[in-house]
């Protein structure tokens, strides 16, 4: 570590690697390395950051286990005066210093209550009460929603006055002259909650009332698409699902912003930070009609996440121009104002 004798915060972003977290966090790095706050990293061992390497000078990466994080917090105590957990879990051993949780995932909530694998629930169920057993209450909660705070105070017991809510995103828009008029994309990965059984179903019987070419594109690993409902024998001629894969984020935005529609039928996000991705790219976003949605954006069709039928037909509908209308984003970027906070540390 540079400095030593500097005080810095720790930013711990163990078990962040992927998807919408791994997004946020880049935002984060690369806005905080303008700011002149001493900051000292851990990385989950399974990030690539190279995509952040240039904006960072103190750090480590560790292997994503307690028992590595507990000792890495170990060795580093003396020369930290806060820390800000991103990746949901608050601190392996308690520390007599500021700490902040930055939360977001909402499957750690209710597990039994979702619709996942016994495996899955059991697993979570483990996570969600080791982070309770971790937890202080002197700590400090950190949103994207007013519905995720809500959550966090029924589910977690904190109170409203331990909890920010500090949502943010990237702005970046791609310059496109003419979107795919024919297509659509879901840019998620393959847990159930994502709903991708319904929604192929769903596109099945959409395709069988347009004569038309109809695509959907996919970001799902390869192994998991070949094995995947989408993979079957009777798909309609004029029905094509296409799997681009586990795409770089910049990648996927240009695949956003190629496509006239994003299709986002999730049972539970905490945030859905590709509905606003959409949103800036100007597409038509079709979604479902869930809360987590409507906090963050204004869909250009919603519908009910549960049913095949009414997700097929805000398909047709959106195809025909039929009810369409731009979305609008609802959620402030408070990237500056989180920063700004995380100064307050320093």
């Amino acid at each position: 570590m540079k400095g030593y004798n500097k005080k810095y915060v720790l930013i711990d972003t163990t078990y962040v690697n992927s998807g919408g977290g791994k997004v946020l966090l880049d935002i984060l790095v690369k806005t905080l390395w303008q700011s002149n706050v001493n900051i000292y990293y851990f990385f989950d061992s399974r990030n690539n950051i190279k995509t952040i390497n240039n904006y960072i000078e103190n750090y480590k990466i560790i292997n994503p286990s307690e028992t590595e994080r507990k000792k890495s917090y170990k060795d580093i105590i003396g020369n930290i005066d806060s820390v800000l957990c991103f990746g949901n879990i608050p601190p392996p051993i308690q520390v007599d210093m500021k700490v902040s949780i930055y939360f977001h995932n909402d499957l750690l909530f209710n597990p039994l209550g979702l619709n996942l694998s016994i495996k899955e629930k059991v697993k979570l169920l483990i996570k969600k009460y080791y982070l309770l057993f971790n937890n202080n209450k002197n700590y400090n909660w950190i949103c994207q929603t007013q519905n995720v705070a809500n959550k966090l105070q029924q589910f977690f017991n904190i109170s409203q006055e331990k909890i920010e809510i500090f949502p943010f995103y990237n702005l970046n828009q791609v310059a496109v002259m003419n979107k795919n008029s024919d297509t659509f994309i879901y840019p998620a990965n393959f847990s159930k909650h994502k709903n991708h059984d319904r929604l192929c179903k769903a596109f099945i019987i959409a395709s069988k009332k347009i004569n038309r070419k109809i695509k959907l594109y996919l970001t799902l690993d390869s192994k998991l698409f070949n094995k995947s409902v989408y993979n079957q024998d009777n798909i309609p001629k004029n029905l094509e699902f296409i799997n681009i894969g586990i795409v770089s984020h910049n990648k996927l935005i240009d695949y956003i912003g190629r496509s006239k529609f994003l299709i986002f039928p999730s049972l539970n996000e905490s945030f859905g930070l590709p509905l606003i991705e959409a949103a800036i790219n100007n597409c038509y976003i079709i979604a479902s009609n869930k809360e987590y949605v409507m906090e963050v954006i204004n869909p250009s069709i919603k519908f009910d996440p549960t049913s095949i039928d009414d997700i097929s037909e805000s398909i047709v509908n959106a195809y025909r121009n039929i009810g369409l209308s731009k979305p609008k984003i609802l959620v402030e970027n408070k990237i500056d104002t989180f920063v700004r906070y995380i100064k307050e540390y320093v």
